[in-house]
């Protein structure tokens, strides 16, 4: 299911990115630079053990951009994700994990209408996944993975340079696979060899917003 997923917004970043001639509003390079947040909850997809233990709680992915060509831009982005455990582990409060790091953004606008902007892209980048809060006797790891985030989006101009809509995207740790026995979470809940296979990999839903800045003199 996971692959079906992938495949589908990979088809649909490859078919946005390609359909650039289908763009004929000067809007996309009306602003020099661009800033973007995405703001969504977490769904957890792989692997099976993760998705057992933790439960998604915000993702937030703010990034800056600046227009090359026929709706073509790039930009950076930095992304911060969190999850607590649903098992109810007897600690002060709710074991956590969290994942953070940049990337570089490669993406592309098209305006359905002057107002309606569809807008799809692609983060490469390096992310730390650290935990807190786990049970007395164990140390806190913490781990480095190279990640890739394809996205989605459709957004509504409430001002020239200000829009606001919904964003999906899914987020793949290319070096990370959970293990719950290495965060002492396997005295809590029973887990299957088949259960600790895959890398990490979440689906996000939410909202998004654009704030467009330094007008170029020739849209005047």
């Amino acid at each position: 299911m996971c692959k079906t997923k992938q495949n589908i917004l990979y088809l649909l970043l490859l078919i946005s990115i390609c359909n650039y001639s289908l763009l004929a509003q000067e809007s996309v390079n009306k602003y020099r630079i661009n800033l973007r947040a995405d703001f969504s909850v977490p769904h957890i997809e792989n692997n099976k053990a993760l998705k057992n233990s933790f439960r998604g709680t915000y993702d937030v992915t703010p990034s800056v951009n600046a227009p090359l060509f026929y709706g073509i831009f790039i930009g950076g982005s930095y992304k911060y994700s969190t999850a607590s455990d649903k098992l109810g582990l007897p600690t002060n409060s709710k074991a956590q994990y969290a994942i953070s790091g940049g990337a570089i953004k490669l993406g592309y606008d098209h305006y359905i209408n002057p107002t309606t902007l569809f807008t799809t892209a692609i983060n490469y980048g390096i992310s730390s996944i650290h935990f807190k809060n786990l049970p007395s006797d164990t140390v806190p790891p913490s781990y480095k993975s190279t990640y890739i985030e394809p996205s989605l989006g459709l957004l509504f101009f409430v001002e020239d340079n200000f829009a606001i809509g919904i964003n999906l995207s899914y987020v793949m740790l290319n070096q990370y696979t959970f293990n719950p026995y290495r965060i002492s979470f396997d005295p809590y809940k029973g887990f299957e060899g088949i259960d600790l296979k895959g890398t990490t990999q979440y689906l996000n839903l939410g909202f998004g917003v654009v704030y467009a800045f330094w007008k170029k003199k020739s849209s005047q």
